[in-house]
């Protein structure tokens, strides 16, 4: 569940983003992800569906640099 509630009460924890399950992502295009994840305070969520029918989701978070 992408939101923990009614949807004008309560806020997504995550975005979810479809992309193809089987073409690759650019560094570019993780990095992108990765940020507006960060910006927003939520983490991403790259969403597919394999050739079987079943749902992929890879989360992004950003963990910082220490």
């Amino acid at each position: 569940m992408l939101i923990p509630g009614d949807p004008s009460r309560f806020h997504s924890f995550y975005i979810a983003v479809c992309v193809e399950h089987d073409k690759p992502l650019s560094v570019l295009d993780l990095v992108s992800l990765g940020r507006l994840g960060t910006t927003v305070k939520k983490t991403t969520l790259l969403c597919s569906v394999d050739n079987e029918g079943q749902v992929c989701c890879t989360s992004l978070q950003w963990s910082g640099i220490s």
